[in-house]
């Protein structure tokens, strides 16, 4: 999670959001760099103008801006320092760090003096899970990936990097954080599962299903959580047309999907607890 002090969010409406500038992933592999990069926009956004923004000319879910010359050399800089195309979490993790204590150098360069940022790291497993390697996603790359990320946890918990191992991490405090006007959570959810739903609207997803791994293959896809609404509404269009949905939460995620060329999606609170 990345946490900046002294927000600039307005929430009007029942709507808790962060105004985050949307941007799409170049590539099928790079959404965690792209949710880096939103998340760069923020912070260098809030470091110019003070922490202020007007509510009367600013859409409070952001809006969709392709990336900058600026940003698409970022872009070449974050993607030379990850060194791969098999990004797992704990890379993005040593890459906003480095970024924070500015041992990696962007343009334009961020004032830090003007902005606090800070990032709790979040996960299942600090280390290596075996059994990913089994799963289609992770297999072709699993033996290579594992030196590198065995190596940057190593790192990780030698410089005593602000993480912690949560093997069930309760979504009503995922609500609460990211409904604060000075955090935005990055989360690694699977992709196929937000599609299934989509496409088969006549699955029981609130009722006996239940998900199967021999019928639905993990594709690991990073998006930004950036707020949360209670508006009706909002929470009509999370749920669609999906005549079995009875997810009864007065509240739906808004996320910035990096693989979507909409400036935000919501989700029930209940979908985005399968996805995650």
């Amino acid at each position: 999670m990345a946490i900046r002090e002294k927000a600039m969010t307005y929430a009007p409406f029942g709507r808790k959001v962060t105004n985050i500038i949307h941007c799409q992933q170049q590539e099928i592999w790079d959404c965690g760099i792209a949710c880096i990069q939103m998340i760069l926009r923020w912070i260098r956004y809030c470091s110019i103008s003070n922490n202020i923004i007007d509510s009367s000319s600013h859409d409070i879910c952001g809006s969709t801006v392709p990336l900058t010359p600026e940003e698409m050399e970022d872009r070449s800089r974050i993607q030379s320092v990850i060194g791969t195309d098999s990004i797992w979490t704990i890379d993005l993790v040593m890459l906003l760090d480095g970024i924070i204590c500015q041992s990696i150098d962007l343009f334009p360069p961020i004032d830090f003096q003007s902005v606090m940022v800070s990032y709790l790291f979040v996960s299942r497993k600090l280390g290596i899970e075996n059994s990913h390697k089994s799963l289609s996603y992770y297999k072709k790359s699993f033996r290579w990936d594992e030196c590198r990320v065995e190596r940057h946890f190593n790192v990780a918990h030698e410089r005593h990097l602000p993480m912690t191992e949560v093997r069930n991490l309760d979504m009503n405090i995922v609500i609460d954080l990211v409904s604060r006007d000075d955090v935005v959570a990055m989360a690694l959810i699977d992709n196929n599962v937000i599609r299934r739903y989509d496409e088969e609207p006549e699955l029981d997803w609130y009722g006996k299903y239940v998900y199967d791994s021999n019928h639905m293959t993990f594709s690991g896809h990073y998006v930004l959580i950036c707020g949360t609404s209670s508006e009706l509404r909002d929470i009509s269009r999370a749920k669609g047309n999906k005549s079995k949905d009875k997810d009864g939460k007065q509240v739906c995620m808004v996320i910035k999907n990096p693989g979507s060329t909409e400036p935000f999606e919501l989700l029930t609170v209940d979908l985005f607890e399968r996805a995650w």
